[in-house]
């Protein structure tokens, strides 16, 4: 009997619960499909560098899977408490009617679960086709064997899922009947009558929206202005995200008052077919709302950042790969003076079977500080003051070939610069290179024509832009570190295993004094290193922005749907004096219109602005082109945005009966 009910009501009302059942079948897939990240490590080979940087991407997916659980949960007791609301009235006339409460807070928990249920099932069918795709995407940027690939299930997501969900569901439910127990008949009945609290004082509206415009703009000009590296070590970035904060706050609590007055300045638009009962609605619930509304803004603010700003150091990190030298191996200044080549044959590694082409050279100390090279200026993170080392032209040839560059002449007095990747702090020192006029050992030098040149001088190379002088200038000067960079034999995999096998790539090397070497690097490792890196920064960007985005977008719908119930009782009676259906549709998608566009609008330029600093961050470690990151953004967010918008809007018009399921308009 109960049962029955339950589901009839659940049928009945499915309209209502569109928004929630859409918003929990897309937590679901996403939990599911992120979590099952690490199944395809079957396509990588066991034990490999590929199977244990997808080990690592899974159990960082599993950590964010944390933080996305907690969103959701507020999601869906959010979620459930707007239903509970929605149906108070019909809960309370089943308790006239003579139902049990017990009975009421049964059928209230069947639909309940057969909603959870429904929408759990959804959501893992939709989970698994889409880690389906998200296991192409991992194949691909993780440059796996794709003949390899199959369809991939994973039992471990589907279990963590299910538990997760199912936990959620019940605490909900929980909750549910806590709060319908302490429910009287009254309060039922006039559940929808309840009034709100706003800021009503014209004046005051007005004073709180440009005191919140005042704090937003002088947040964001001061992020700009300072940068995001120096508002966080200076620790003003806490004063400039309060203001940013506490502005958005003050903007919509007052912003709703200061535009009502705006549109009744104008008497002709404002009343203008439903307009004054629109403006007023509009206004009474900004107004009332506007806590709810700032958080939402907030929140759509850092998914969009998180995002964009996620894909697009992806993306910067993905192609920081390092293909000089295969492998480099390095000793910092000491007693040991053998040949880095030397020692490692003398300690039995086959150099001439896995060694195709080697150059060993040493780096110098000339006493000079980049502060010389760029005339005194200042440059960011204090680099000014880091000391510069130089090397020969012969040994700066030397690696020249050993990328297939062409050598380079500085002449008697020249000199020219190996950087070793891009930074955007050099761009000073490249600026002054041209007029710089450095001395060293008594000799004084001179830029040299096309002497900037991109060159690392080691694998995974951190050096500072490096001096290339005339040969005499180094010779009895001191020697900073001594480096031995390496071309494998053949395709290099055999040497590759060979370097493993032999334990030359650990962190022993200071300790172990019978090593010709402190530190060593092959290029598989650090690439493998950076592409794990941009993969997992990236999956960081898509699972938390989505999620982000889509719950602060389904709480508008909700809160939309949520006064479209409320407005029931209105928009009959605008019937009854004569308002035609039309202009209530119209009146309802203006409604909800001006609801979404005024925290996202608002969203966007904070998102402008924060992506502005965001990406001068990101440029210190390569260069990035955003523009393509935030039109995928943009594009996700579109998607997502109107998807939400048009349901809102079908949902809105169905509850206040614009809108039958079965016949024509009312």
């Amino acid at each position: 009997m109960l049962g029955k009910l339950a589901v009839r009501n659940t049928r009945k009302s499915f309209g209502d619960f569109t928004v929630y059942f859409l918003t929990l079948t897309f937590g679901v897939a996403a939990f599911y499909a992120f979590g099952s990240v690490e199944a395809q490590r079957a396509l990588a080979s066991l034990g490999s560098l590929k199977a244990d940087n997808l080990k690592t991407l899974g159990a960082t997916m599993d950590v964010m899977s944390v933080v996305v659980a907690i969103v959701l949960a507020f999601l869906v007791f959010y979620a459930n408490g707007f239903l509970i609301r929605r149906r108070k009235r019909e809960f309370g006339t089943y308790l006239i009617l003579g139902m049990p409460k017990r009975q009421v807070a049964a059928v209230l928990i069947m639909e309940t679960v057969l909603v959870g249920a429904l929408a759990l099932g959804a959501g893992l069918v939709l989970g698994v086709v889409a880690s389906q795709g998200l296991s192409l995407l991992t194949v691909q940027l993780f440059e796996l064997d794709i003949t390899r690939f199959r369809l991939i299930f994973s039992m471990p997501s589907l279990v963590k899922t299910v538990a997760f969900f199912g936990l959620l569901f019940v605490v909900a439910s929980v909750l549910n009947l806590f709060g319908f127990s302490r429910q009287t008949i009254h309060r039922l009945l006039n559940a929808s009558k309840r009034r709100e609290t706003r800021v009503r004082n014209p004046r005051l509206s007005a004073l709180l929206a440009i005191m919140g415009l005042v704090m937003v703009v002088a947040g964001c000009w001061l992020l700009l202005r300072s940068g995001l590296v120096k508002s966080i070590d200076s620790g003003r970035i806490w004063i400039e995200l309060g203001a940013g904060v506490l502005g958005t706050f003050l903007l919509f609590a007052g912003g709703s008052g200061l535009a009502l007055r705006v549109a009744q300045s104008s008497r002709r638009a404002y009343l203008r077919g439903l307009n004054p009962f629109v403006v007023r609605q509009l206004d009474n619930k900004v107004s009332s709302t506007y806590v709810t509304m700032a958080i939402v803004c907030i929140t759509m603010f850092f998914a969009i950042t998180i995002l964009s700003g996620g894909i697009s150091y992806g993306n910067v990190l993905n192609r920081q790969t390092s293909t000089a030298y295969d492998a480099s191996f390095i000793r910092f200044s000491g007693e040991r003076t053998q040949s880095i080549l030397r020692g490692i044959k003398a300690n039995g590694f086959d150099t001439d079977t896995h060694f195709a082409k080697t150059h060993e050279f040493d780096v110098y100390e000339t006493g000079l500080v980049l502060r010389d090279i760029t005339g005194g200026g200042s440059e960011p993170r204090g680099l000014g003051s880091n000391p510069l080392q130089m090397i020969g032209q012969s040994d700066a040839n030397a690696l020249l070939r050993l990328q297939g560059k062409r050598p380079l002449h500085v002449a008697a007095d020249g000199f020219a610069l190996l950087f070793g990747d891009y930074r955007p702090e050099y761009r000073a020192l490249r600026a002054s290179y041209a007029k710089a006029t450095p001395s060293i050992a008594g000799h004084t030098l001179r830029a040299v024509s096309g002497g900037l040149i991109d060159a690392p001088t080691s694998v995974g190379s951190s050096l500072l832009p490096v001096l290339v002088v005339p040969d005499k200038i180094v010779r009895g000067a001191t020697v900073s570190q001594t480096t031995l960079n390496v071309r494998y034999s053949g395709d290099g995999e055999a040497a590759e295993e060979a370097v493993l096998a032999a334990g030359m790539i650990d962190d022993a090397g200071h300790e172990d004094q019978s090593r010709p070497f402190d530190m060593a690097a092959t290029s598989r490792i650090v690439n493998a290193g950076h592409l794990a890196a941009g993969v997992t920064v990236t999956y960081i960007g898509l699972y938390l922005g989505l999620v982000l985005l889509v719950t602060s977008v389904a709480i508008l719908a909700l809160q939309q749907l949520s006064e479209a119930a409320d407005n029931r009782d209105r928009y009959a009676t605008l019937s009854k004096i004569g308002a035609s259906d039309r202009m209530m549709g119209r009146a309802v998608f203006t409604q909800v219109a001006v609801y979404f566009a005024a925290p996202l609008g608002l969203a966007l330029v904070y998102s402008l602005v924060g992506g502005k600093a965001v990406l001068e961050v990101i440029r210190r470690y390569g260069r990035v082109d955003v523009a393509t990151e935030y039109r995928t953004a943009t594009a996700m967010l579109v998607v997502v945005f109107v998807g939400y918008f048009i349901t809102t809007v079908l949902v809105a018009r169905r509850i206040i009966a614009l809108e039958k399921p079965h016949g024509r308009h009312v």
